[in-house]
């Protein structure tokens, strides 16, 4: 098992590349974990239960994909704003041919979203949101006119449908998706049979308490490979793909 600290950002981004014929979306997830199986510290963030090493792997994840995709409750809960690309990470994403900076897909039926992403930002990627069909018509307008109407993607009643939204990514030339969360979500994509690969870390913590799973929400049973794991004082760091 090789250190995570042997590589270079050029080798880590190798290692991450992203699979497929880049024709159809490929949808990989991110998360970290601690020991006792918790997504989250007892503050309900990720952010308090991460390190470098995590912290790295996130950035390289971020540097291959078109777009990460979030639910809005996660990004309020996380204080996500518009994405910016590191400066180290700048030449990574040139060579693939993506946009300087990740798209941001904030996934909400209720359009309750955190002010803080609506906010346009000066040298940061654009921001879209899925909702669903029957979403409120007021507030997908007003989305609409702040974001642009391409960038209010509608899919489904009652609830997301993640098939077709991520047919349509696909189709606008956004096949390397990233999710970042939060539970439900991941919850909601396995369900869907739409996870290709799981990036896990596991944080060398115990923290009890009643902190979710990576993928908590409905039973489910999805069957997963081993695709590598890398080792960073204490934490290791591990890609699953599809069974």
């Amino acid at each position: 098992m090789r250190h995570l600290d042997e590589l270079s950002d050029e080798e880590l981004a190798d290692l991450y590349e992203y699979p497929g014929n880049g024709e159809s979306a490929v949808v990989r997830t991110n998360f970290v974990s601690t020991l006792d199986g918790s997504a989250t510290g007892d503050d309900g963030r990720s952010g308090s239960i991460n390190d470098d090493a995590d912290h790295r792997v996130f950035e390289a994840l971020r540097a291959l994909c078109d777009t990460v995709v979030i639910g809005a409750g996660t990004a309020r809960d996380e204080g996500y704003g518009r994405l910016r690309t590191p400066d180290a990470w700048a030449d990574v994403r040139e060579a693939h041919g993506l946009a300087e900076h990740p798209l941001l897909i904030l996934v909400s039926r209720s359009l309750d979203l955190p002010e803080k992403v609506l906010d346009a930002a000066p040298g940061a990627g654009g921001l879209m949101v899925l909702t669903t069909e029957d979403a409120d018509p007021g507030a997908v307008s007003a989305l609409g006119a702040l974001l642009g109407p391409h960038n209010v993607l509608r899919a489904g009643r009652g609830s997301v449908d993640l098939v077709s939204a991520t047919e349509e990514l696909a189709g606008r030339g956004l096949r390397r998706l990233l999710c970042e969360g939060g539970p439900q979500l991941m919850n909601d994509l396995c369900r869907a049979d739409l996870v290709d690969e799981l990036c896990l870390s596991l944080a060398p913590l115990l923290v009890g308490g009643h902190g979710p799973r990576v993928a908590a929400g409905a039973p489910l049973r999805t069957r997963m490979r081993l695709a590598h794991a890398l080792r960073s004082d204490g934490s290791l760091l591990t890609r699953w793909t599809r069974a």
